[in-house]
């Protein structure tokens, strides 16, 4: 289990933009541990409160240097030291008031996701269950995981894949002890053990099918989310060369994946100050979007700004009330979930 994870960390934590934090988070619970034993216990293994246990391993030499290795690899990247600094930077910036994933865990999002709530409970059940003795490495990890939940809700997804290792094996050990109940000794109770054990791997296996049938029919490409006709009503009737085209943050990745420009798009890190500094501090391309979409700004000054001369817009954003009255746009698309204007000199335009 620990080497396993070691190697997860390697591989998360020069993949992972917020490496920072990830190296304490995956290394530090085993270090300290190692420490903790060199320093506390005599034995092998010792329990704390009669409940976690420290176990002596004679691995801190190797993990100090799998750990320093692998924070020299993480600047071998075209961004340099960025992956140390992600985190700070996207916490100093503003993409947080707007971007849901960036925000930290809070109720709201719990509420909205009732199953983790499941999960917490039913893994701190088991955790302070008293028959059972957790490891201080892997309390430690838990812990860390859940910090880095309340630094960015984006961990979220990390806490789930790592904490669920974790809840296996306890859960297997919770297990293991109701087995050795007098209930189940004697040859006349090796049936229900059989039993025990095919009901709870199909209980495991029903919920696994009725959540992959859900997640099957849901549609990948969402037209409502999306602007599947309007892309391609763009890429036949706009020369996409002189395209200069607004389109709000959520629709911005699948016009890359159409292959037209566009104004700006979910990787935000490319068009906030922090990490591009050609762009103007606190009036930043993200800035400008999102001060559209929330009328926080006239859409003119930050149009003239950037040379807009055509506009993709979501129905369910007002700034389609404010085009309709400008004389400056004509609408020249539109269908059930999207409307496209252009600039009336716009020379792009194959239609006339």
């Amino acid at each position: 289990m620990e080497y396993g994870l070691v190697i997860i960390a390697i591989i998360l934590c020069n993949t992972h933009m917020a490496v920072f934090p990830m190296y304490f988070v995956f290394f530090l619970p085993y270090i300290v541990e190692e420490i903790l034993s060199k320093f506390f216990i005599n034995d092998r293994k010792k329990y704390l409160l009669g409940k976690i246990e420290i176990e002596r391993h004679d691995k801190l030499k190797s993990l100090l240097i799998i750990f320093g290795i692998s924070a020299l690899v993480g600047v071998i990247n075209p961004s340099g030291f960025t992956p140390y600094t992600y985190t700070i930077k996207t916490m100093m910036g503003n993409t947080m008031q707007y971007i849901r994933e960036h925000k930290p865990l809070d109720l709201q999002f719990l509420l909205y996701n009732k199953q983790y709530i499941y999960a917490f409970i039913i893994t701190i059940i088991i955790i302070i269950y008293p028959k059972i003795k957790i490891k201080i490495c892997d309390l430690f990890l838990l812990i860390g995981l859940i910090s880095l939940c309340f630094i960015s809700v984006r961990q979220f997804s990390l806490f789930i894949l790592i904490s669920s290792s974790i809840f296996a094996i306890y859960l297997t050990k919770v297990i293991n002890y109701f087995f050795k109940l007098k209930i189940f000794k004697g040859e006349n109770f090796v049936l229900l053990k059989i039993v025990s054990t095919i009901l709870i791997i199909f209980i495991i296996l029903m919920m696994s099918i009725k959540y992959f049938n859900k997640q099957r029919k849901v549609e990948y490409v969402i037209e409502s989310k999306y602007p599947i006709n309007a892309s391609l009503w763009i890429k036949d009737n706009l020369i996409l060369e002189k395209l200069r085209m607004y389109n709000s943050y959520e629709d911005g990745s699948y016009l890359i994946f159409q292959g037209i420009p566009d104004f700006v798009d979910s990787r935000c890190d490319l068009f906030t100050y922090q990490f591009n500094k050609n762009l103007e501090k606190e009036n930043d391309i993200f800035t400008d979007s999102m001060s559209i979409n929330n009328n926080e700004q006239n859409y003119k000054k930050i149009f003239k700004k950037y040379n807009i001369n055509a506009c993709l817009i979501n129905k369910s954003y007002s700034t389609i009330e404010m085009l309709k009255n400008d004389s400056n746009f004509k609408n020249v698309y539109e269908d059930d979930y999207y409307i496209i204007y252009i600039r009336k000199d716009f020379e792009g335009y194959r239609l006339k």
